[in-house]
């Protein structure tokens, strides 16, 4: 039997996506992504594609700098200004290309329907607002929803995640807490609206016992 040899270690599609009905929440193909530097183009992610069906978690597995984080910014739409997503890059997000939205349409979606828990929760929370008040906000700027019943979901919030003393943690700023407990902070923020897409971007590497 001849055995065909391919370019990539991973293919355009799943091996399993031609035999499901259902359609990917998330589809992405042929993520590339290059950045501007000095010297000329520096090339960070090379075809990525995978596909995610609602109620799976999937893994992007690779070595430091391989291009992991880079490629669930491209999802979120929070490359730097020096990034360059290639033409033939496409996500598509229940059917419809994101890479193609206009930057409004990208807010909504990020936060609401697509949420990203950050490797560097200390870089992520505002020092100068409360804990209470960045996860109050985050509920707000996506639902129609009073800012009482945004803080005992708040509190609710912390704890599903399992902060000690929730209650007294909400009028607290973040260099107050732990870094295990600030990384807690952030899964709570990204699970406040109940996202269709959870993306993690090695979410237990500041996590406490």
């Amino acid at each position: 039997m001849a055995l065909a040899l391919v370019n990539s270690f991973a293919p355009p599609v799943r091996h399993d996506h031609g035999g499901r009905s259902d359609t990917p929440i998330i589809d992405a193909r042929n993520v590339a992504v290059n950045f501007k530097v000095e010297d000329g183009m520096v090339e960070a992610v090379k075809d990525v594609s995978f596909q995610l069906y609602r109620g799976e978690t999937i893994a992007i597995v690779g070595e430091s700098g391989s291009g992991k984080s880079v490629t669930a910014r491209t999802v979120m739409g929070l490359l730097s200004k020096r990034a360059v997503v290639s033409e033939k890059s496409t996500v598509a997000y229940d059917g419809s290309n994101i890479l193609k939205f206009s930057e409004r349409a990208r807010r909504k979606l990020r936060g609401d329907r697509i949420s990203m828990i950050f490797q560097e929760p200390m870089s992520s929370l505002n020092p100068i607002y409360t804990i209470g008040s960045q996860i109050v906000e985050a509920i707000r700027v996506h639902r129609r929803i009073s800012k009482r019943d945004a803080q005992k979901r708040a509190l609710e919030l912390l704890e599903h995640v399992q902060i000690p003393d929730p209650a007294a943690r909400l009028m607290q700023y973040p260099h107050q807490l732990s870094g295990g407990q600030r990384q807690r902070v952030m899964i709570a923020m990204a699970l406040a609206n109940d996202p269709d897409v959870l993306i993690a971007d090695e979410p237990t590497t500041a996590l406490d016992v």
